[in-house]
């Protein structure tokens, strides 16, 4: 059966051990939690109102809007 942890607690052996790595998992978790609010605030950012309507005219209506005119690719590439 694989571990769940990676981490091995049989170094703790005094109480300063202890606090140290108490310690050290509440650091942990205040990272994950920056980084789970970082990531909520980019795809809450992302769709805005706004993004929603470039993005979409980015994927479908300037490829479309280049072949009724004959851009090619790189073309487009230049406009976007």
């Amino acid at each position: 059966m694989k571990r769940i942890n990676q981490y091995d607690y049989s170094g703790i052996s005094s109480f300063k051990d202890f606090r140290k790595e108490k310690e050290r998992l509440t650091l942990k978790s205040k990272i994950i939690d920056a980084k789970l609010s970082l990531g909520f605030m980019k795809i809450k950012q992302d769709l805005t109102p706004s993004n929603l309507l470039i993005s979409l005219a980015r994927e479908y209506l300037l490829p479309r809007i280049a072949k009724l005119t004959g851009l090619s690719s790189a073309e487009r590439e230049d406009i976007t």
